[in-house]
């Protein structure tokens, strides 16, 4: 599995690497959450947040 091969310093510093450059956070929030039975229709959260460099949309797994 993935958790297996990645370590966890590996994981913070990838994280740091990514999360760095966007700044502090300023907003977030969370939309609509839909439930469905099938893998295809998995459920997913869709997010946005602010930073002080940047502004994203994703959508996450649940």
């Amino acid at each position: 599995m993935f958790r297996d091969q990645v370590g966890q310093q590996q994981w913070i510093a990838s994280l740091k690497q990514f999360r760095q450059p966007l700044g502090s956070i300023v907003t977030r929030s969370v939309g609509r959450v839909d439930f469905t039975k099938t893998l295809r229709g998995a459920r997913r959260v869709p997010m946005t947040a602010s930073f002080t460099s940047k502004q994203i949309s994703l959508t996450r797994p649940l």
